[in-house]
């Protein structure tokens, strides 16, 4: 579920292949099947694939998520990127991070144990510099309730796992500039 999940089902779309899931009921599990056509056609032009690869040159992000799973693979996502990546599995351990470094955004979880991505947040709003640093909620509650939470408590934005990697470039992309030792 979550990263792990979005990120099969784009491979599985840039081999233009299909996935299901099929599950009999709460408690009984779940089996996923992935069928990929047996072709040597790749569905990107290298030219896209390049486009991509340097969509972030550059763009400082800080990653937060208590998963290591899943900052290790957004980390590796971003950074073919083109981004520099650093990645911090617990909130106290992102705020250590960010009053050593500047970023140009920050990604964090919300349902994470001990500091959760609001206190993150209203800690981090709290920090000298850390003001106008746009953060983004990286969660598994899409609901619109969450989305609005998020919102209210200063989230530049909300990306509900699993999510698109594209949009999330997309995202990062479009975020406000940010002067400061003469980078974005």
């Amino acid at each position: 579920m979550g990263i792990g999940l979005a990120v099969v089902w784009q491979l599985v779309d840039l081999h233009q292949g299909s996935i299901s899931a099929f599950s009999a009921g709460r408690g009984k599990g779940a089996s996923f099947t992935v069928q990929l056509p047996l072709t040597l056609e790749p569905k990107i032009q290298l030219s896209a694939a390049s486009d991509v690869a340097t969509s972030l040159d550059k763009f400082s992000v800080l990653v937060v998520d208590d998963s290591e799973d899943t900052t290790e693979m957004l980390a590796r996502l971003l950074t073919m990127s083109g981004a520099i990546v650093t990645a911090a599995t617990s909130g106290e351990d992102g705020l250590r991070i960010i009053a050593e470094n500047e970023f140009d955004a920050v990604i964090s979880d919300i349902s994470m144990p001990g500091m959760d991505g609001f206190e993150f947040l209203r800690r981090l709003r709290q920090m000298p510099n850390c003001s106008n640093i746009p953060v983004l909620a990286l969660t598994g509650f899409g609901r619109p309730e969450d989305i609005q939470r998020a919102q209210a408590a200063g989230f530049y934005s909300h990306v509900t796992k699993p999510f698109e990697f594209e949009a999330l470039v997309d995202v990062l992309q479009k975020l406000p500039k940010r002067r400061s030792n003469g980078r974005r």
